[in-house]
């Protein structure tokens, strides 16, 4: 594979591809019902009984780490586009 050779279309349109298939697998795995529960069950913090109506409040904490998903959304991409430019 000669990356010097790929047009700038080739190198977007790869990035694109590589895009839709993580946004694809990861909706495809968050959206599992057994996903979810593992999340649910990792994030909670606590629960309270309100005192006058008697319904139960329970909250959540939850941290997403930006620059692990910056990484994985921009790396490959990026690297692709400096290699073209390296090379």
């Amino acid at each position: 594979m000669d990356i010097q050779s790929w047009p700038w279309t080739g190198i977007l349109g790869a990035a694109a591809v590589y895009w839709v298939v993580l946004i694809a697998s990861w909706l495809f795995y968050t959206t599992r019902p057994s996903t979810q529960a593992r999340a649910r069950a990792r994030d909670f913090q606590s629960a309270e009984r309100a005192p006058k109506t008697g319904k139960v409040e329970m909250t959540f904490a939850h941290s997403t780490r930006l620059d692990r998903v910056a990484l994985v959304l921009l790396g490959p991409p990026i690297v692709l586009a400096a290699l073209r430019l390296i090379l």
